[in-house]
C-alpha cells in the first residue's frame, strides 16, 4: 500500500509540478544503530512542498518514526519556509513541532534558489554567478513533548541564526542553535524520543542547550565535492559533544549521491567514541 500511494505522489507531482526531488538516506552505526530519512520535494512556480518520513532504533531503543513537512516560497534574493511535524506515541513518548525560517541572499546576480547555510540548503542546484554570494538566515521551532506515562508535558524553543558564504569554488557555513524549555530542572532528567541537531545525521536522547555547527565544502571536480563538518553541542547538564563529520556529493545530472562518515565523543557520550555511516541517493528533474 504504501508503495502505491508514493508511486501515486511521484506520478502527481511529475505531471502538476514544475520541478521534484527526492530520496532515502540510510545510515547504520554503533549498538545497532540504524536509521532512514525518506524525503521527497516537489515544486512549482516560486512554491515547493517537502514531506519527510525519519525513522531510527538501536539495540536498546524501539524504533522512533518520525513525520514532518515543509513549505517554501522562492524568490532569487530569500527563501520563506514553514515546517510542522509530530512523532507518535511510542513507549509513552509523543511530540509535536512548528517552526519557520527566513534565509537572505546578499548577492543579487545570484542565478540559483539553491542557498549555502541554514534549513534550506541543497534543495535545488547549486550555483552563483560571481566572486562571492552571502547567505544570512535566522528561524525558530516550537516542539512540545508528552511523556504520557507521568502525564508530564515539556515545552522546548529552538531559536538559531546561519550564514554562508561562496568564494570563489569553496563554500563556509555557520550555524548556531540556542534551547531553551519552559522546564529547565524537567530538561535535564529526561529524554527527548528524537533529537537531531543541525549538521548531524544520527539521532540521539538528549536535551541540548547550544549548538554549533561549521561546514567546509570544497568542490574538486564538476561532479564530486568533498565537505569537512563540525559540531560544538553542550546538553542541559552542561556536558560537551565533539562531532566531526567527513563526506562528498557526486552530482550526476538527475542523480546525486552522498556518502559521509560521522564520529563523535565526550562527556554526553561518557567519552565513548561513536562512529556512524551514512550514504543517500536521490532523483530530481
Amino acid at each position: 500500500m504504501k508503495k502505491i500511494v508514493l508511486g501515486a505522489l511521484m506520478f502527481v507531482s511529475i505531471n502538476s509540478y514544475s520541478y521534484f526531488d527526492g530520496g532515502i538516506n540510510y545510515i547504520t552505526g554503533k549498538d545497532g544503530y540504524q536509521g532512514q530519512d525518506i524525503y521527497m520535494l516537489i515544486g512549482k512556480n516560486n512554491w515547493w512542498l517537502r514531506p519527510e518520513y525519519s525513522t531510527w532504533k538501536t539495540d536498546t531503543t524501539q524504533r522512533i518514526n518520525k513525520f514532518s513537512t515543509r513549505l517554501g516560497f522562492e524568490k532569487e534574493t530569500y527563501t520563506l519556509a514553514f515546517e510542522g511535524g509530530f512523532t507518535p506515541e511510542n513507549n509513552s513518548y509523543k511530540n509535536v513541532m512548528l517552526g519557520g525560517d527566513i534565509t537572505f541572499s546578499l548577492n543579487p546576480t545570484s542565478s540559483s534558489k539553491r542557498r549555502i547555510a541554514g534549513p534550506n540548503s541543497g534543495f535545488v542546484s547549486r550555483g552563483a554567478k560571481g566572486v562571492t554570494q552571502i547567505d544570512l538566515g535566522a528561524g525558530a521551532k516550537i516542539v512540545a513533548h508528552t511523556y504520557t506515562a507521568s502525564d508530564t508535558d515539556l515545552r522546548e524553543l529552538d531559536t538559531f541564526l546561519f550564514a554562508g558564504a561562496n568564494v570563489f569554488l569553496t563554500q563556509l557555513s555557520v550555524n548556531y542553535t540556542v534551547y531553551t524549555y519552559d522546564k529547565e530542572s524537567l530538561a535535564k532528567t529526561q529524554a527527548p524520543g528524537n533529537n537531531k541537531a543541525y549538521g548531524m545525521n544520527s539521532y540521539f536522547p538528549v536535551f541540548l542547550k547550544s549548538n554549533f555547527n561549521f561546514k567546509v565544502e570544497i568542490p574538486g571536480s564538476p561532479m564530486v565535492t568533498p565537505y569537512i563538518s563540525y559540531n560544538k553541542l553542550k546538553s542541559k547538564s552542561d556536558d560537551s559533544l565533539n562531532v566531526y563529520a567527513f563526506g562528498g556529493y557526486i552530482d550526476l545530472a538527475m542523480i546525486g549521491v552522498t556518502a559521509q562518515f560521522e564520529t563523535y565523543k565526550g562527556d554526553i557520550t561518557n567519552d565513548k567514541r561513536y562512529n556512524y555511516l551514512s550514504v543517500s541517493a536521490g532523483l530530481r528533474f
